[in-house]
């Protein structure tokens, strides 16, 4: 057997076993080995390789953290980073506290037995603990590449939550993937991102080797007598990424030499304009209005300030906007379908994956969860927003709003509070008016609603909701066929019509609670007074109305 290189066997299933030459890539692994290296002294080209990553990390402030995980497969260039950082190309606090990781997925039987085996003998020869993680894989459910990469990253994160420490987790990417990553990513997604390539630290990882190609650590390991495998899925033309690797970056640095490098340069330089481009557009979108404060409002953008905005800064800050949801990336087309509800019409939606929905309230651009989002969808049209079905007469019953998730009427009596939702509606006579606080509290005249003269007292005691000598009040939400009468109103209107006018959305008109004394509605909390108590120089009696709780009004202020 010739030292260096060591040609596994392929057994078929009549059981013959044939040596494999140029073909056996498609099917087994090749195993570089290479006698002890234990002593194997460090050659000028490993040194120069050594002084380039120590110079790149430094600059960079790569590796700060007292410990650090490798990440090993067997391959050359985990190999050649695990020796990299275990014989001096990292601070002596970072190498004290050295730890590799190897996931076998025994995808491919003996093979992958055969990479643990020698990762396990590399990190003997090295004396770097080694944890070995067992995560078998399915062929035959979805992508099997992503599933395997976020298996092995979710063990090393519970490989570093596990030690207790600030650790860092090293990545052995080259500047060959770099390369290769740009490439795929111009090649299927649109927008600055494809542009930017992988970042050297993105949180608690780091890639050491990104200013480093892949010949390089191929020279490195046959220099210091290293043994590797060769993945044979990084050359299988079934897959991309193998197909750019062995054809189009070779013919691409044939044609033009050095590309390989400078595409690996505009690739961070993309990544760090990316960067500061993210950075500005939260600032803006905070500026914008992006804010949260309930679950079922969903984040917003003030469409009068979004809409000043110039074509291209507008898909920007939708792309981020939008790229806030949960697991859920935004493309082109979405983007462009969201911006055209900036210059649409009140109520328009456009359907995003996963259920979410982006709708426009009025002045805002919102972004709805699925059960939001339902309601919101299935908001009638004729009455859109109010608490009883479309058609429903005024006098559709409690029980039936709050069927449809609207709390029912409830009674408010005087002096007194009721609880209405998430809200709570006081009502009591004062002894004199100031202005009002519109956001939570309103003045009327008690006589001029007819309230009795001393309530809580025999001549008013409550019966059945109802103070005697006088009209009753209650709370309860919009109904089908309301009209309203505002203060200095020259008549009543429809309180549907009226809502549309204060700009209220339709899928939470149901959850503003309306005060009535008798049929009339006497106040719209956090908006409007009526007209009938009206507050003048024959008032004798003052009647406060408050709101305490929930979110009142349901306007810009809070959602």
């Amino acid at each position: 057997m010739v030292e260096g290189q060591v040609w596994a066997l392929y057994v078929s299933r009549r059981g013959s076993a044939r040596s494999l030459g140029v073909p056996a890539i498609h099917y087994c692994n090749v195993y570089h080995m290479a006698r002890d290296h234990a002593s194997t002294p460090i050659g000028p080209f490993a040194r120069k390789v050594r002084q380039r990553v120590r110079e790149y990390g430094q600059a960079r402030s790569l590796i700060e953290a007292d410990a650090l995980v490798v990440m090993v497969s067997g391959g050359q260039d985990s190999t050649c980073l695990l020796h990299l950082l275990a014989t001096g190309a990292v601070p002596e606090t970072s190498r004290s506290r050295l730890r590799a990781l190897h996931v076998n997925h025994g995808l491919r039987g003996p093979e992958s037995e055969a990479d643990e085996r020698l990762v396990r003998a590399l990190c003997g020869r090295l004396e770097v603990p080694l944890t070995v993680v067992a995560a078998p894989l399915s062929k035959e459910e979805g992508n099997l590449q992503s599933r395997a990469r976020d298996l092995r990253r979710r063990a090393a994160l519970d490989l570093r939550e596990s030690a207790g420490t600030e650790a860092q987790i090293a990545l052995g990417h080259t500047l060959d993937d770099q390369v290769e990553t740009l490439l795929y990513r111009v090649g299927r997604y649109a927008g600055l991102s494809a542009l930017a390539g992988m970042r050297p630290r993105q949180g608690v990882w780091v890639r050491p080797l990104l200013g480093v190609r892949r010949w390089e650590t191929a020279r490195y390991c046959e220099e210091q007598r290293l043994s590797f495998a060769e993945d044979r899925g990084n050359v299988d033309p079934a897959y991309a990424r193998s197909r750019l690797r062995a054809g189009v970056i070779p013919a691409w640095e044939a044609a033009l030499p050095g590309a390989v490098e400078t595409a690996a340069r505009a690739a961070e330089v993309a990544a760090e304009g990316v960067d500061l481009l993210q950075v500005l557009a939260d600032e803006l979108l905070e500026e914008l209005g992006f804010r949260d404060p309930a679950p079922e409002f969903g984040p917003a953008l003030s469409l009068p300030r979004l809409s000043r905005l110039p074509r291209g800064a507008r898909h920007l800050l939708l792309h981020r906007f939008l790229g806030r949801m949960p697991d859920f990336q935004p493309s082109e087309e979405l983007v462009t379908a969201v911006d055209r509800l900036v210059r649409g019409t009140a109520g328009r939606l456009v359907t995003l994956p996963g259920g979410w929905v982006a709708i426009r309230d009025y002045q805002w651009l919102r972004v709805l969860a699925p059960a939001a989002a339902d309601a919101a969808a299935g908001a009638p049209g004729g009455a859109a927003g109010l608490g009883a079905p479309a058609g429903a007469p005024p006098g559709t019953s409690g029980a039936a709003l709050a069927a449809n998730g609207t709390p029912p009427p409830t009674p408010l009596p005087l002096p007194g509070r009721a609880t209405w939702g998430d809200l709570t509606i006081t009502a009591q006579i004062v002894p004199g008016y100031r202005a009002p606080d519109v956001r939570w509290e309103t003045y009327l005249d008690a006589d001029a609603l007819g309230l009795p003269v001393t309530p809580g007292s025999g001549e008013g005691h409550e019966q059945d909701g109802r103070h005697s000598g006088g009209e009753y009040l209650a709370v309860r939400a919009a109904l089908p066929g309301d009209r309203f009468r505002a203060l200095g109103s020259p008549g009543r209107r429809k309180l549907q019509d009226v809502m549309v006018d204060l700009g209220i959305p339709a899928r939470l008109r149901a959850r503003l609670p309306l005060v009535l004394c008798g049929e009339d509605i006497v106040w719209m909390a956090g908006y409007l007074t009526a007209e009938r108590g009206r507050i003048g120089r024959s008032t004798k009696r003052v009647l406060r109305l408050g709101a305490e709780g929930g979110l009142v009004p349901l306007n810009e202020q809070n959602v």
